[in-house]
């Protein structure tokens, strides 16, 4: 099968014939679990609407709306991801056994854990189920993936932001399971993480740095660098019952640089074509709009209240961004298709 990543890419240039009589295998084909992405985005958006309404003031109908919008997106995607499953087997077989596309596969868990989240508000119950089912399939993929890292042989051009999936659900397990009453296991989470991340990020670091740069319509993935200290801040916050140490000061700290450094060169990063890997966008920055929220929550101070009222504006927007980019070009990809 051929696939497009590229959305924007005009129709002679793509696909096998055959997918244009077959649009439950273009369709179920093409699913992978790249698209929990959105989930992640909206529902990070959303709980940190919801943290706002009481440190911001803003409206709690937006975090609400948009927690709900998030389930509803991880229902229609769980739904194609199972049929894929049932129908087409063998290709979910040769993703899971690829390196590069089995790091999507947290994405899954993780967005199961947000939605933990997302529901405790209104059911514990809810709650605890999604977190019993999200994080020891988190678990299962950080060890998975640690061991085919470590006993697999890869090239440095192969290493890519993806590669932090996994760390990044580590650190939302104790988000979602302290609050639930889940302590030491979540304590155990959040230090495997944090290893794991620091042990990642040098090798990622050192393969941009000294390695050709990442194809222009995968320059989005590298904010996702910015989500596991955004990740672990919040955690350890959660962990600390509020407290805020020497590695939580490192952990914000660093997050707001690496910020710095991105929104420097905010066009390699969003000027691109519209393709999946925009919502790599979303995720990292609603991370890091939450840290801050939680920042200004620990000391009040009136700098805090201007970067967490900012960062909430531009990650608003930057989800919105997304959705009318990527809706844009698969309503152009499916009319494409047709005419064909």
């Amino acid at each position: 099968m051929v696939t497009r990543t590229n959305l924007n890419e005009p129709r002679e240039n793509y696909g096998n014939p055959t997918l244009t009589r077959h649009n439950k295998q273009w369709i179920l084909e093409g699913i992978t679990p790249a698209y929990f992405a959105p989930v992640m985005g909206v529902a990070g958006l959303g709980i940190a609407w919801r943290i706002s309404s009481s440190q911001l003031g803003t409206p709690t109908i937006v975090g609400e709306s948009l927690v709900l919008l998030s389930f509803i997106i991880f229902l229609v995607v769980s739904i194609l991801m199972t049929g894929k499953t049932i129908f087409y087997p063998a290709s979910i077989k040769s993703e899971f056994l690829e390196d590069a596309k089995l790091v999507f596969f947290p994405l899954i868990p993780t967005s199961g854990l947000l939605l933990s989240i997302g529901a405790r508000p209104y059911s514990e119950d809810m709650a605890t189920v999604l977190w019993m089912m999200s994080a020891p399939f988190n678990l299962y993929f950080a060890v998975l993936l640690t061991g085919r890292w470590l006993f697999n042989a890869h090239a440095r051009h192969s290493i890519s932001p993806a590669w932090l999936f996994p760390i990044v659900g580590n650190g939302v397990v104790p988000i979602a399971g302290v609050p639930l009453g889940f302590i030491e296991i979540s304590w155990m989470f959040f230090s495997v993480g944090i290893v794991l991340w620091i042990v990642v990020f040098a090798a990622l670091f050192q393969r941009l740095v000294f390695d050709a740069f990442v194809p222009a319509k995968l320059a989005p993935s590298l904010l996702i660098i910015l989500s596991p200290p955004a990740t672990f801040f919040i955690a350890g916050y959660a962990l600390n019952s509020g407290k805020i140490d020497v590695l939580s000061y490192a952990l914000i700290y660093t997050s707001l640089f690496l910020f710095g450094v991105f929104l420097l060169n905010w066009r390699r990063l969003v000027l691109v074509p519209a393709s999946i890997t925009l919502w790599s966008l979303t995720f990292p920055l609603a991370a890091l709009t939450i840290a801050n929220l939680l920042f200004y929550e620990a000391f009040g101070q009136l700098w805090q209240w201007w970067m967490a009222s900012f960062l909430l504006g531009l990650t608003t927007l930057s989800v919105s961004y997304v959705f009318i980019a990527t809706g844009t070009a698969l309503v152009r990809y499916a009319s494409d298709r047709s005419v064909s």
